[in-house]
């Protein structure tokens, strides 16, 4: 576990970091969703988490409001846009 280790820096300068709410707008259905990125340890917290080390969440890891990205689950591509970024408290 510990190999896998990400220093949290509290300052996310506008990008998508750890512990961060995050809407994004899947571009292929136009759905929006509201989803909360955390590491594994905390991917059990409610159904509306994602880890980093899912295919969505390392692929908006360190993105900013506005961005588009691509992810892959199995044969399948998904295109997301980040609508916005909030801190959990």
């Amino acid at each position: 576990m510990l190999k896998d280790i990400v220093i949290i820096d509290k300052e996310s300068n506008g990008t998508v970091s750890l512990n961060m709410k995050v809407e994004l707008l899947f571009i292929d259905d136009e759905t929006v969703e509201e989803y909360i990125l955390t590491g594994d340890i905390n991917s059990n917290i409610d159904d509306k988490s994602i880890t980093i080390n899912s295919p969505l969440g390392s692929a908006i890891y360190g993105k900013k409001i506005g961005d588009k990205v691509s992810y892959k689950v199995g044969d399948n591509t998904y295109n997301v846009e980040i609508l916005g970024i909030e801190a959990c408290s």
